[in-house]
C-alpha cells in the first residue's frame, strides 16, 4: 500500500494532521503507513478512551507506547460519563476530535475506515432509508461542522490491512465486542457480507464503484437542481413551481428536497412527498405545511413560500382618533391623514370613525361596489391572496363588515356615505 498515492487527492499543506487511532488493526496500520511517509512530522495521534470495557485503559497505553515508538505526539481523551449508546459514544468521540483538532491547528482528521466498512455502511443505509445521499456510503472526504475528515483507506480491504499488520509486525488490540452479532453492524460483518462475497468475490470493488459513481450522479443532480431553482425562484424564500410541474415526479422530488433543505436541513421524506402531492393538486388554492419549529411552508396557486409560523392573534383595537399609533405585538399601528415618516403604509381607506382594527374572523363580509355582499374568504380566494398574507392582514372593520385594509382595494368596495368622511392611510411602525 502506497499511502502517499492514497493521500494525493486531498491537496494537503504543511499544517498538522490529526490521526484518529482506536488501537484496532485498521487505525494502527493507518498510523504505521503515515508515520513512514513524508507526512511523519505533521502527524498527531488522537485516542479516545470510552471506558466501556475493562481493557479500555490497557488499549490506551498500547496506543500511547506505539505512538512514542514512531515518534508521533499523542493526545488521549477520556469519556467521563460512559454510556452504552453507540450514538452518544460517537458524539463524544467526534467532540474530542474537534477539540483536539482546534488545539493543534490541524488541517484535517484522518480516519481508518476501509472497504469493508464501506460495504457495511451501504447495506445498512440501504436497509434503513434507501435515500440516495445515504446509500452512496462513506465519502473519501467530508466536512462536518467545520471538521475536515479524510478516509484514504476506503478502497483497501480489511484483509489487506490484516496482512500488512502481520507482515510488518504492527501491534493492535482486538475488540471482542465486534463478535457480538446482537449489534446490527456486527451481524452484517459476520453473516451477511461473507455470504455476499461468496456470491461475488469482487463485492468490495463493486461497492466502491457504486459509491464513486453515485457521488458523481448526485453532484450532477445538485448542479442541475441549483440551475432550476435559480430560474424559478422569486426570492430567497419563494419559488414558482408551476413550470416545474412539467418535470417527472422523481425530478421534482430532488429539486424540492434540495430547495427545502436550505430551511430545514433534516426535512423528512414523507413531508416532501406530502408537499409534492399538494403541488399536483391544481384544484387546491392554498395549503400549509409545518417545516420547522419556527417556520412553515405555504403553497398558494403553484407558488411555494417559506414564512415564520403564523401566530393567531386576538388583538382588537377600537380606533376613535386619527393620527395616533396603537401598540401591537410587533410594533405600532393606526389611521393617519398623512403617512408618518418611517412608517409602512399598509392600505388606504375612506370612511368614518369609530372603526375596529383587527385580523380576520369567521363570518367577515365585504360590501362590494356592485352592491352585493361577499364573504371575505371568497373574496380572497377569487383574488388569489396567499394563505400567509390572509393570516397577517390588518382589517378595518365595523362588526362583521370589512371596510378596508391589507389585500383589499378601496375601489372594489361600495362607497361610503359622503357625510363627514375621512380619507386616511393605515400605517404600521415596526419595532426597531
Amino acid at each position: 500500500m502506497q499511502i502517499e498515492a492514497l493521500m494525493q487527492t486531498y491537496q494537503l499543506n504543511q499544517a498538522p494532521l490529526l490521526v484518529a487511532v482506536s488501537g484496532g488493526v485498521d487505525s494502527m496500520v493507518l498510523l504505521t503507513l503515515l508515520a513512514h511517509s513524508r507526512y511523519h512530522d505533521q502527524l498527531h495521534v488522537a485516542h479516545f478512551n470510552h471506558h466501556l470495557r475493562a481493557v479500555s485503559d490497557q488499549e490506551a497505553i498500547h496506543v500511547q507506547v506505539y505512538a512514542a515508538q514512531l515518534g508521533v505526539p499523542i493526545t488521549i481523551g477520556e469519556w467521563q460519563t460512559p454510556d452504552s449508546s453507540e450514538a452518544k459514544a460517537r458524539e463524544a468521540r467526534y467532540r474530542f476530535l474537534r477539540q483536539t483538532s482546534d488545539t493543534i491547528g490541524a488541517q484535517a482528521v484522518i480516519l481508518a475506515h476501509h472497504q469493508d466498512d464501506q460495504i457495511e455502511s451501504v447495506l445498512l443505509r440501504l436497509a434503513r432509508s434507501g435515500k440516495l445521499t445515504s446509500v452512496r456510503g462513506l465519502l473519501p472526504e467530508r466536512t462536518v461542522s467545520g471538521l475536515r475528515l479524510l478516509r484514504p483507506l476506503l478502497t483497501i480491504s480489511k484483509q489487506t490491512l490484516r496482512n500488512y499488520a502481520a507482515t510488518h509486525h504492527v501491534p493492535f488490540d482486538e475488540d471482542e465486542s465486534n463478535q457480538d452479532t446482537a449489534f446490527v453492524r456486527n451481524h452484517l460483518r459476520q453473516t451477511v457480507v461473507p455470504a455476499l462475497k461468496q456470491v461475488s468475490p469482487q463485492l468490495g470493488e463493486h461497492v466502491t464503484r457504486l459509491s464513486t459513481d453515485l457521488d458523481g450522479v448526485l453532484a450532477l443532480a445538485q448542479a442541475q437542481s441549483q440551475q432550476l431553482q435559480a430560474t424559478y425562484q422569486l426570492s430567497p424564500t419563494q419559488i414558482d413551481w408551476r413550470q416545474l410541474r412539467h418535470f417527472p415526479d422523481n425530478v421534482q422530488k430532488i429539486v424540492l428536497t434540495d430547495w427545502l433543505q436550505h430551511f430545514a436541513p433534516t426535512i423528512k421524506t414523507h413531508l416532501v412527498a406530502q408537499i409534492l402531492a399538494g403541488l399536483n393538486q391544481t384544484e387546491r388554492a392554498n395549503l400549509r405545511y409545518p417545516l420547522t419549529s419556527t417556520h412553515e411552508l405555504t403553497l398558494s396557486y403553484g407558488v411555494l413560500t417559506v414564512t415564520p409560523k403564523t401566530v393567531i392573534t386576538t388583538e382588537v383595537m377600537t380606533i376613535d382618533r386619527m393620527n395616533q399609533f396603537y401598540a401591537v405585538a410587533d410594533g405600532q399601528i393606526g389611521l393617519f391623514t398623512q403617512p408618518p415618516a418611517q412608517a409602512q403604509v399598509l392600505a388606504t381607506w375612506t370612511g368614518q370613525l369609530p372603526v375596529t382594527l383587527r385580523h380576520r374572523q369567521p363570518g367577515d363580509v365585504l360590501h362590494l361596489r356592485n352592491g352585493e355582499h361577499q364573504l371575505l374568504r371568497r373574496f380572497w380566494i377569487n383574488h388569489k391572496v396567499p394563505a400567509h398574507e390572509r393570516e397577517k392582514a390588518w382589517l378595518i372593520t365595523r362588526a362583521q363588515q370589512v371596510l378596508g385594509g391589507q389585500t383589499i382595494s378601496q375601489a372594489e368596495l361600495f362607497p361610503p356615505d359622503q357625510t363627514d368622511i375621512i380619507q386616511a392611510v393605515l400605517a404600521f411602525m415596526p419595532d426597531s
